[in-house]
């Protein structure tokens, strides 16, 4: 018994040994002792006013064209061109397929390739409208608690005030850029782009323009703990995009009065599926960007963050356990699935004859592979 007791002392040990070797032998990145603050930059009243004002206008996106109000993007463009009278007065712009706006800033050296930079300057949806449930309205814009309140602050007229309060900036100093700048606003990125970014493309290829990079949008820049076991400063740079589906499922079951229900109605069918596609995700894997990815924030990381890092080997599983409690970490490890709609009865004594569930799902895998997946466990959930 002693003997057999040495021996798993000896083992693990022996193990321990190991995973700290590995920890401290595997190629983080080198971060510097002594890492910046992020520059600050005194924001003027006057380009909180404008960003605020610009949060007014409900420039909402719908997969159905026919259910935007255009009216409304006419305004804010007119808004933000009499806004920043500087910048248009220099930049030249252009309308591509009515409401794809792109400016272009004339360079130094027209034998460098351009840079281009991407907003959009479209919402989504605000869903309720009733004023009880809103805190500040959705497009208030109300300067309130340090922030400004409002569709799009974050996602992502924000951007596209900072592109043109930039602009307007450095014109205002003299600048001339080195090479030509783009600054392209969509106006449909929240359904897919159809309308602005693809016209985009088809346009600047007719030009025969091509660039030298490309800036969308992307990731955060976090501060010392903003994200779990991260205790530098930290800029999370977007790689690539993942494609994004959408199925509709539709629940038939017995219709009528609640007062005399079936034992299994549409609902209750549709909340098993949707329970079983939650608790059933896609597998989780490391792919080559995600794994450049971990080297980077571990190296900001506690010794334990780093030894799960360094030892996929023999913690792969706990590393993919640990990044799937946190929405963002996880959505860098799998295809999610994501339950975003469902529509019943109108009535809360009426049996819905048939449900409607949307589940939405942002993929990085081959399509064809996905919809296999997804359709064999659908195949499981409706039995």
């Amino acid at each position: 018994m002693k003997k057999l007791l040495a021996i798993s002392v000896s083992a693990l040990l022996i193990l321990v040994i190991v995973l700290v070797i590995k920890t401290l032998t595997y190629p983080f990145a080198k971060l510097s002792d002594n890492q910046p603050e992020p520059t600050k930059v005194a924001i003027s009243e006057k380009s909180i006013s404008r960003f605020a004002k610009g949060v007014q206008f409900a420039t909402i996106s719908y997969i159905d064209s026919a259910e935007n109000n255009f009216a409304v993007y006419d305004s804010f463009r007119l808004y933000v061109r009499n806004a920043f009278p500087n910048v248009f007065k220099q930049l030249h712009d252009t309308l591509i397929n009515k409401h794809q706006w792109l400016l272009h800033w004339k360079g130094k050296n027209t034998s460098l390739k351009p840079i281009l930079f991407m907003s959009h300057y479209d919402v989504v949806a605000p869903g309720s409208s009733d004023p009880k449930d809103w805190k500040y309205g959705p497009f208030s814009g109300a300067i309130a608690e340090g922030r400004v309140q409002g569709r799009g602050t974050i996602d992502m007229k924000s951007v596209a005030f900072a592109l043109l309060e930039s602009a307007d900036t450095l014109l205002a100093s003299g600048f001339i850029p080195e090479r030509d700048i783009y600054i392209a606003l969509d106006p449909d990125e929240e359904v897919g782009g159809i309308r602005g970014a693809e016209k985009l493309a088809i346009y600047l290829k007719e030009k025969g323009l091509f660039f030298e990079t490309i800036y969308d949008e992307g990731g955060i820049v976090a501060a010392p703990g903003t994200a779990e076991g991260i205790n530098q400063n930290i800029a999370f740079v977007g790689m690539g995009e993942k494609g994004v589906v959408g199925y509709r499922i539709k629940v038939k079951g017995l219709g009528g009065h609640s007062s005399m229900p079936p034992l299994e109605s549409a609902a209750g069918r549709a909340a098993v599926i949707m329970q079983r596609l939650e608790k059933n995700q896609l597998p989780q894997r490391l792919i080559e960007p995600t794994e450049n990815f971990l080297k980077v924030a571990g190296a900001g990381m506690g010794f334990m963050g780093k030894m799960a890092i360094a030892n996929q080997w023999l913690l792969k599983s706990l590393l993919l356990k640990q990044m799937e409690k946190n929405p963002q970490a996880n959505a860098l490890t799998r295809t999610t699935t994501a339950i975003t709609m469902l529509k019943g009865s109108d009535g809360n004594n009426v049996l819905a004859p048939e449900v409607d569930v949307v589940i939405n799902f942002y993929f990085r895998e081959k399509l064809q592979k996905m919809c296999w997946r997804i359709s064999k466990k659908l195949a499981k959930d409706t039995k």
